[in-house]
């Protein structure tokens, strides 16, 4: 359903979210993060246009890339990605996630 969607259209973020999580679950981790990496370049680029719709879906989805790049052992793309986060959003708790997540690693 989630592919289906996708193919009408291309940029359906919420399908890209919910496929990658089909995706994790089925263990197939760098298609999930290539989905959900899309999926927020996505909702950057209209997030000005539409911040009260987007706005609660920018920030947590790029901490949760940052996330998932930290437990794959890419320590400086968790950062690069909260940093994203930070200049796109504003979003205070990516700053606090870099820091508790890559300190001393």
């Amino acid at each position: 359903a989630y592919r289906r969607a996708l193919k009408r259209d291309p940029s359906a973020f919420g399908a890209m979210i919910n496929l990658a999580d089909v995706l994790s679950l089925q263990r197939q981790e760098t298609g999930a993060l290539h989905l959900l990496e899309s999926a927020y370049v996505g909702l950057s680029a209209s997030y000005d246009v539409d911040v009260r719709r987007l706005g609660p879906w920018l920030a947590p989805l790029g901490e949760e890339i940052a996330r998932r790049r930290l437990a794959q052992g890419d320590r400086a793309g968790a950062q690069a990605w909260l940093r994203r986060v930070l200049a796109d959003t504003g979003h205070e708790a990516a700053l606090e996630e870099l820091d508790t997540r890559t300190r001393g690693r």
